[in-house]
């Protein structure tokens, strides 16, 4: 797969297949419209390309409210839309003059770079300043601009039509194996390893305290997961609190301050708890680790 980001094409790519959004999570629905590109311009043979954004324009345009959360950065976005076989993929840099673009201003910007043969988009797909315009105004752009335009109806999985917020609402839910079967994958969020107070190390249990940037967060409580430090999983539990997100990596003891790492999140284990003693504690943890140990192996399944 062709990335273009900072730098634009030099020469003007010709009849290609095309598919607009912002991707967040990559899910299932997002899968269905990158796959019938693909498909459309192996049949035509002509290039897919999909156009997304390197941050969720809502992060930009709610800047001043609480954004709701990332289910993959920019360059997990890239990862996963490679992986689907999409020819170009063009990653908007998400600024408050692009996203004030009315609809036809955003297609003549595109035609600047890239012929459009066909564009193919679901039937929610909305773009332009204020998100102004629908399925309806593309058709009359689509034929102002000479390209073919398919709308599809979303899709459903297990009788539930996926989308990013359905499957945000669902990680603060902690219902994580449903997340996994919308995402098509388990949910995977990335952490900068930050100085903690050391009371998992008093305990016996060191542990990563992980900044998790904008990431969507599950409830408190112990889960199970994989770590990924480099190139290596690791077994994992993870306690998130009211404030803090600790990673306990299993049979792993360098120091990892200040590195950022994966963490892949399989289920939850239990509510969080107060208890009267460190013993108490520790017996906890101790049962923690046994329940997911006698569940999970690395590598991963």
């Amino acid at each position: 797969m062709k990335l273009i980001y900072k730098n634009l094409p030099f020469n003007k790519i010709d009849g290609c297949v095309v598919t607009v959004g912002v991707f967040d999570g990559v899910h299932l629905g997002h899968q269905y419209i990158l796959n019938k590109i693909k498909r459309q311009a192996e049949k035509k043979n002509k290039p897919s390309l999909a156009i997304s954004f390197d941050i969720p324009p809502e992060k930009v345009l709610n800047s001043k409210k609480k954004f709701k959360g990332y289910l993959t950065d920019y360059k997990q976005k890239i990862s996963l839309i490679e992986s689907l076989g999409i020819d170009y993929l063009w990653l908007l840099k998400t600024e408050l003059n692009l996203l004030q673009f009315s609809a036809d201003k955003f297609l003549s910007y595109i035609n600047k770079y890239f012929v459009i043969d066909e564009m193919i988009v679901g039937d929610d797909f909305r773009f332009g300043i204020k998100a102004e315009t629908g399925s309806s105004q593309l058709s009359q752009l689509a034929e102002r601009y000479g390209f073919g335009l398919k709308i599809i109806d979303k899709k459903s999985f297990s009788g539930v039509r996926v989308s990013s917020s359905l499957i945000r609402k669902l990680i603060k839910s902690s219902k994580i194996k449903q997340v996994k079967k919308l995402l098509g994958k388990n949910y995977t969020l990335k952490g900068k390893v930050i100085k903690g107070k050391g009371v998992g190390k008093q305990l016996g249990f060191s542990t990563a305290n992980l900044n998790t940037f904008d990431y969507v967060l599950p409830k408190q409580g112990v889960y199970a997961a994989y770590s990924r430090i480099g190139d290596t999983d690791f077994l994992a539990a993870v306690n998130i609190g009211k404030k803090d997100f600790e990673v306990h990596l299993l049979n792993f003891s360098k120091d990892i301050l200040n590195d950022t790492i994966e963490v892949t999140l399989l289920e939850k284990i239990r509510d969080e708890s107060n208890f009267q003693s460190k013993n108490n504690l520790v017996k906890q943890i101790q049962k923690d680790i046994q329940a997911i140990t006698s569940k999970y192996s690395i590598p991963p399944d």
